[in-house]
């Protein structure tokens, strides 16, 4: 038989299974008229020929399935045959599906917005090449905190430190671009010409710029700011964007999935190459050759095989010769490797404090989800109680003990993927409300749990496992010998199904009390943390960002004079009382 026949037979078992179970039904009449007419031809009575064939026979029922089960894609057809069975049962018992099903989506929402909240800061890895391989290099001095380094020092380290095959420094600030014709701040990321390559980005459009462009007139947009700014043109590669009053020509697009390297902070629209720096930030003149201009964050890429362990040497002597060099800014300078497989912010947090926040949150959503498996599966565990006859003539007309689990846990799965469906406006929801409560901030952050791949598989994962925790215990309980006793109990359910019942609700009532008291204490910390004194005054105040830094215009005088005017104008607003400036405001995310 042919490739394309045994495809064709085996689609129409699966599409047309009615016509197959026909033929059946003909060759196996055929085999019985058969059978009677050699009967018949040695002198047995038509009917009698009949009655004797089939005796002779056998099960003709017991053939035509063991016929099916030959058939191909018999298994799909099992699995389609027990979810059409599964609806139908669920759909007879409305109340009981409609309550198992909220009960498994708000346990589901919660899980899949809280897996998304903690996946964006503490699981999901940089969407780069080998994210694995990353390392964040920080400085300390004496008692000082974690300290980042000049641009002369990076070329040092990237010189020096044999241990990695490539480093990258950036910076990050805001700039003044104008859109359609309106100025805007947005904020930008200046990097060195290596960037992306080492890092092993691959462009949504265009082409990254490369080692050599340190200094050409180049920029890189996000996916974001090209939606917003350019709603997605796909001619946007080759045209001129005007960078604080400089025209830079659009070389690419950064894929969607990279945003960022750092975690709790502004999410960046641009990249610039650092040379360009004089444009983009005229206040900061001469930094890639100053010394003391500690503004660049370095992330280094390990050599294959080399742990961050074995690492630490590398870049530790070169802080030493830099001690040696230049006492004055560099003595006692230790150098501090953190893997960066994922956005880190050490100033806030070691990334394994991160983690560990990240799956206790987890954690607490998973309690949630077991809760009310476990409630479910003491629904099943009540209504198989109902069903016990039913199963028990299935079980006593020959269906195998497999068959009845593999029925019940159908119907336990096609529930759990209904809890699923009905988890996605929760999520939503849920998601929106999360992202509310980050407080304003002059520029996007890239804290954005979002519903991706990853949140879908994660749902998946849970389907299936709500799936065996809600009808295993059921499925087992419904294939024992006990069942065979269903024919003649009229009662309720069997002494052992009333215990497994009352473990359930045991179990549950304790998990339910260890949550409710953890979400008491963290309710409780967390009105603590809102009304927390910050030590100044903040009823009434309204703050507002300038950055005359950014314009060629402003030197160090006018930037002055501009001040002085905007006191001298906001104290004549009436409601006014003080007005006061700083380089950095208190709580503002930094």
């Amino acid at each position: 038989m042919s490739i394309g026949k045994r495809l064709a037979r085996r689609l129409r078992t699966l599409f047309a299974p009615g016509q197959v179970a026909r033929d059946i039904d003909e060759e196996m009449a055929q085999h019985l008229a058969m059978e009677a007419e050699d009967l018949i031809r040695q002198g047995v009575d038509p009917a009698e020929a009949r009655r004797q064939a089939r005796i002779a026979f056998g099960g003709v029922e017991r053939y035509k399935e063991e016929a099916r089960d030959a058939w191909p894609l018999r298994w799909l057809e099992r699995i389609l045959a027990d979810l059409r069975f599964a609806w139908r049962s669920l759909r007879r018992a409305p109340s009981f599906t409609i309550s198992a099903t909220l009960a498994l989506a708000i346990a589901m929402g919660a899980n899949a917005t809280v897996f998304s909240a903690a996946d964006s800061i503490a699981f999901r890895p940089l969407a780069v090449r080998h994210p694995e391989s990353l390392v964040a290099l920080y400085g300390t001095q004496g008692e000082a905190t974690l300290l980042v380094f000049s641009y002369p020092s990076y070329e040092d380290l990237r010189r020096g430190a044999t241990a990695f095959s490539d480093m990258v420094a950036f910076t990050e600030g805001p700039v003044s671009v104008l859109v359609a014709g309106a100025p805007s701040s947005v904020w930008a990321m200046h990097t060195s010409d290596n960037y992306f390559l080492a890092l092993g980005v691959q462009p949504a459009l265009g082409t990254f710029y490369q080692t050599g462009d340190l200094a050409s007139p180049v920029v890189v947009l996000s996916d974001a700011f090209w939606a917003a700014a350019f709603a997605r043109d796909p001619s946007v590669v080759g045209r001129t964007l005007t960078v604080n009053g400089s025209p830079f020509t659009i070389v690419a697009v950064a894929p969607a999935q990279f945003t960022r390297t750092r975690l709790f902070n502004y999410e960046p629209a641009l990249w610039i190459p650092v040379g360009m720096h004089p444009q983009t930030i005229p206040s900061s003149a001469g930094q890639l050759s100053r010394r003391d201009a500690n503004r660049f964050h370095l992330i280094g890429r390990l050599k294959p095989g080399i742990t961050i362990d074995q690492a630490q040497a590398s870049p530790a002597a070169v802080a030493q010769q830099l001690s040696e060099a230049f006492p004055d800014l560099y003595r006692s300078l230790r150098i501090s490797l953190w893997s960066n497989r994922r956005p880190i912010n050490p100033w806030l947090a070691p990334p394994q404090r991160i983690a560990l926040i990240g799956q206790l949150m987890l954690l607490g959503s998973l309690f949630v989800l077991l809760i009310a498996s476990v409630n479910v599966a003491s629904l099943l565990l009540a209504r198989l109680g109902e069903r016990r006859q039913e199963i028990a003539v299935r079980l006593s007309l020959g269906a195998a003990r497999g068959r009845i689990m593999q029925q019940l846990l159908t119907e336990s799965l096609l529930l759990a993927a209904l809890g699923a469906l009905a988890s996605i406006p929760i999520h939503l929801l849920a998601s929106r409300g999360m992202q509310a409560m980050v407080p304003p901030l002059d520029y996007a952050s890239t804290w954005r749990p979002a519903a991706d791949a990853r949140v879908v598989a994660f749902t998946i994962l849970v389907v299936v496992v709500v799936a065996l925790v809600c009808g295993l215990g059921p499925a087992i309980q419904a294939s024992g010998h006990s069942f065979i006793a269903g024919l003649k109990d009229l009662g309720g359910g069997a002494p052992r199904g009333r215990r497994l019942r009352e473990l359930l609700v045991g179990a549950q009532a304790l998990v339910s009390a260890l949550l409710l008291v953890a979400g008491s204490l963290f309710v409780r910390s967390f009105q603590h943390a809102r009304r927390m004194d910050p030590g100044f005054a903040i009823d009434g105040a309204v703050a507002f960002t300038l950055h005359p830094e950014l314009s060629p215009a402003y030197d160090a005088a006018r930037t002055r004079g501009l001040y002085a005017r905007l006191e001298e104008s906001l104290s004549g607003v009436p409601g006014v009382q003080s007005i006061a400036r700083a380089a950095w405001l208190p709580l503002d995310g930094n």
